[in-house]
């Protein structure tokens, strides 16, 4: 069952408005601390990847086979983070894998052998953190997202963007443009540079992590969706991602980490819930309606101001 996230604390993130106006912009800058965070909510958020496999893994996890080898070396830069920041969690003895106590063979490629499980050793290894990962790559002068595992999206189905470029996989992000006009250099920071850490952040009704377009078979989609604000009941938080950039220049590909966090917004400080009273006002009609805000616009500032 897929059921509501429990809040995390302040301190555990960047407060990601920095300006009274909201923007769009890379927001690069150099990654601080663990790319991978593991905290007091890791079981809950390991519980609701292991639903997504009970319902339909291939809704939320998607690659392309001939890409294997980049995907299995990308796996194993991962788990070489994971074996100096996690220990505990994470060991690898020559071909023993051993996560959580469960142990896994990989051949010398790591490739995952002997298991019905997980579809490659990528999988295994996303499946155990907190945080969902992409990997992009650079083909014959043509960037395309080869792996995707999303156990948490955010309104988006990793299947309509897997195979896609950097451009055409952000071209339905509202105000999206002056970034999309850049891609080139984007790509050279994220293959070539780095490593590098930024932030986003949305407002949900709810703190539930999974929030796939399609909803599971058994729930109805209007339920499902959330994004539906009652000022009788009033729950709003924000949902904070701390996404890291990984380079892999030797494969000409990248590894792209995201963190879901929720506050509430009754948490935040009075600075902060200014802040964002400021920047969701100044956020245009297309931003509004991408974020699923337009309709609940007014009635969300009248809260949040209710709160000051």
């Amino acid at each position: 069952m897929y059921i509501q996230s429990p809040c995390s604390d302040l301190k555990d993130f960047k407060f990601p408005i920095r300006k009274d106006t909201y923007e769009i912009s890379p927001g690069l800058t150099p990654v601080s601390g663990n790319f991978y965070v593991f905290d007091k909510n890791y079981e809950h958020y390991i519980r609701q990847k292991k639903q997504t496999r009970l319902e339909d893994i291939s809704k939320y996890f998607c690659f392309l086979n001939e890409f294997e080898n980049e995907i299995n070396i990308c796996a194993k830069i991962i788990l070489d983070k994971l074996l100096l920041e996690c220990p505990q969690k994470f060991k690898l003895n020559k071909n023993e894998l051993v996560i959580n106590s469960e142990k896994f063979k990989v051949d010398d490629k790591f490739k995952l052998l002997e298991n019905d499980n997980y579809k490659n050793t990528f999988d295994l290894i996303c499946s155990n953190v907190q945080e969902d990962i992409a990997i992009t790559k650079v083909d014959s002068n043509q960037d395309k997202s080869i792996a995707i595992h999303l156990s948490f999206p955010n309104h988006w189905n990793p299947n309509s963007k897997i195979g896609k470029s950097f451009y055409d996989i952000h071209t339905p992000v509202a105000d999206f443009e002056p970034i999309n006009k850049i891609t080139d250099q984007i790509l050279n920071l994220m293959i070539n540079k780095g490593p590098f850490e930024r932030y986003a952040w949305g407002l949900s009704t709810d703190s539930r992590l999974n929030h796939h377009p399609i909803s599971p078979i058994q729930i109805k989609q209007e339920v499902w969706n959330g994004r539906d604000f009652d000022s009788t009941n009033p729950q709003l938080f924000m949902r904070i991602e701390r996404q890291t950039i990984l380079g892999v220049p030797s494969i000409s590909s990248s590894i792209f980490t995201i963190r879901t966090f929720f506050i509430d917004v009754n948490t935040i400080t009075q600075s902060q819930r200014k802040a964002l009273i400021l920047a969701i006002e100044s956020m245009s009609k297309s931003t509004l309606k991408y974020k699923g805000i337009a309709h609940n616009k007014d009635q969300i500032i009248k809260y949040l101001k209710s709160l000051i």
